[in-house]
């Protein structure tokens, strides 16, 4: 078994990093048997630093009282592992920190295979890493931007990039090789990326050791080299803090004032008849109205005996959860069915399909860690749980479909289960209700949260076309993309990028995430700030 040591930050650590132990507790590929506390010599007094520190204590404050932030692995407490402690008050050396020699031969002493430091912050030295018999991994943020000071998000946030990106590096004789690359969908503040790749880029490091315990080895990341620069963790000049602190007034004002109006970003479902998806006006679309503290999104279509109905997700603004509910579509425009799916979690991407000559329903339940599917008892209204495919994972937006023979599924999975940036992952089976799914060698097959996530499926000619959302900084489902599926084996995955679907086909909207196209029939959703009560 191998054994690991843990690098948290002095005092406190995160929740995050608690996880990781707690899961190491019950692996039988690896354990963590010491904590190397790192304890900061001199904290700096620049003014830019002291600044910084202003800006990041009140982008806290505000992220505590805001939704959608805090998530359960971001946030710092005490620590209360019971695990050996060693303190160690690292040196600046060129190539990275260092350790004292005394603290290197407590390391030694302690039998430790590998050292893991996962606080996202500068990287370690080569002699850190060779007093361990397998070498150190760590966690790197990486940028696009040629101007790289401050935390992870930070240059992000200014350039409006739509994510920040990251990578788990393993330091092990003399070398310095990637191992893992993902991204997170950037935070307008820069204290919510910070926390959030933090706890994915710890909790990614899970299955890591998995592997290496059980195996004896690191996978390679399939680019093999960073996607970006590796990003500076000093505080930034105080010319681009004002700029930052500048940028964040205007969604700061206007996330108080929709809190005070009852208003926000709000999706909405629209369709039309055509007969290709690729000529649609879409903005000759016909609007389905929301109800008031309600919206709709994830519209897939299906027709049986005659009638095609539109399954969407209902997502209750005040309760904070969706369902599925059904609308009949026709000449005569829409009509809405009723309830289709309700649980006591959130359900969402009512993803349908055929097998057996019967109907079946696989919507998103991330919230209860699984991937199920619901089978039609009567049309459109009456389903029953059929099968838990999958249990314990972090999966959204799930596509299962037949092709050459072999049942398929896609899904975006995050195996840190975080929940922050998904990834694009296959999986075969000789039944579409098997719970035993193999997953691709390949996976994931398409990397990052630039369009791993799905947004549909349509088959047209004997062509596979996966929807996927583009993330746009600072709305998730910016805009849409169309991929044409060209190889899929149980050795090989390939698309490529054949369409782009940009949110201006009505007036004041800002995202689309969800295409669905089926005999004649298209149906998309939309963003756009709106108010609740309407």
């Amino acid at each position: 078994m191998l054994t690991a040591a843990l690098v948290v930050e002095d005092g406190a650590m995160t929740t995050a990093c608690s996880e990781l132990i707690t899961r190491s507790s019950t692996s039988d590929h690896y354990r963590m048997a010491l904590l190397v506390v790192h304890r900061t010599s001199n904290r700096s007094t620049t003014m830019r630093d002291a600044v910084f520190r202003i800006v990041q204590r009140l982008e806290s404050w505000g992220l505590r009282r805001s939704s959608g932030h805090g998530g359960p692995h971001d946030e710092r407490r005490p620590t209360e592992i019971e695990l050996p402690r060693l303190v160690v008050t690292p040196e600046s050396a060129e190539g990275g920190y260092r350790y004292p020699e005394e603290a290197l031969r407590r390391i030694r002493d302690a039998g430790v295979d590998v050292l893991v430091d996962a606080r996202v912050s500068e990287a370690p030295s080569a002699e850190v890493a060779a007093a361990t018999r397998y070498g150190m991994l760590y966690v790197r943020h990486t940028t696009p931007t040629r101007e790289r000071e401050g935390p992870p998000g930070f240059p992000e946030a200014l350039a409006k990039e739509p994510c920040t990106s990251f990578e788990i590096r393993h330091i092990h004789d003399g070398g310095d090789r990637v191992v893992l690359q993902g991204s997170i969908p950037t935070d307008p503040f820069c204290s919510g990326t910070e926390r959030r790749l933090h706890c994915k880029g710890c909790l990614s490091v899970h299955p890591l050791l998995e592997e290496f315990g059980r195996d004896g080895s690191l996978p390679a990341a399939a680019a093999g080299e960073a996607q970006g620069l590796p990003g500076r963790t000093g505080a930034p000049p105080l010319l681009r803090q004002a700029a930052y602190v500048a940028t964040r007034i205007g969604p700061t004002v206007r996330r108080l004032a929709d809190r005070l109006l009852r208003r926000g970003l709000r999706w909405n479902v629209a369709y039309q008849p055509t007969g290709d998806w690729r000529s649609a006006d879409l903005g000759r679309s016909v609007k389905i109205e929301n109800r008031p503290y309600h919206f709709l999104a994830d519209p897939f279509l299906w027709e049986r005996d005659g009638r095609t109905v539109c399954f969407v997700e209902d997502f209750d603004i005040r309760a904070q959860r969706g369902g599925i509910v059904a609308y009949e579509i026709d000449d005569g425009g829409h009509v809405p069915l009723g309830e289709v799916l309700r649980e006591p979690f959130h359900m969402s991407y009512p993803f349908v399909f055929e097998a057996d000559g019967e109907l079946f329903m696989c919507p998103e339940t991330l919230e209860n860690r699984d991937i199920r599917i619901y089978r039609c008892i009567e049309f459109p209204l009456e389903w029953t749980l059929h099968e838990v495919l999958m249990s314990e994972v972090a999966a959204v937006d799930t596509c299962i479909f037949f092709h050459s023979g072999t049942w398929w599924m896609l899904t975006g999975m995050d195996p840190s289960g975080v929940g922050e940036g998904f990834d694009l992952h296959a999986f075969s089976a000789d039944r579409f209700d098997s719970d035993r799914w193999m997953p691709h060698p390949g996976n994931p097959v398409v990397a990052g949260c630039e369009r791993a996530r799905n947004g549909g499926l349509i088959t047209e000619d004997g062509k596979l076309l996966r929807v996927f959302q583009t993330q746009e900084f600072g709305i998730y489902g910016g805009s849409l993309g169309i991929a044409e599926i060209t190889r899929l084996t149980p050795h090989e995955y390939e698309e490529r990028v054949v369409a782009r679907i940009e949110p201006g086909f009505f007036p004041r909207i800002s995202g689309t995430h969800t295409l669905s196209f089926r005999n004649g029939t298209l149906a998309i959703d939309y963003l756009r700030r709106e108010r609740y009560t309407r």
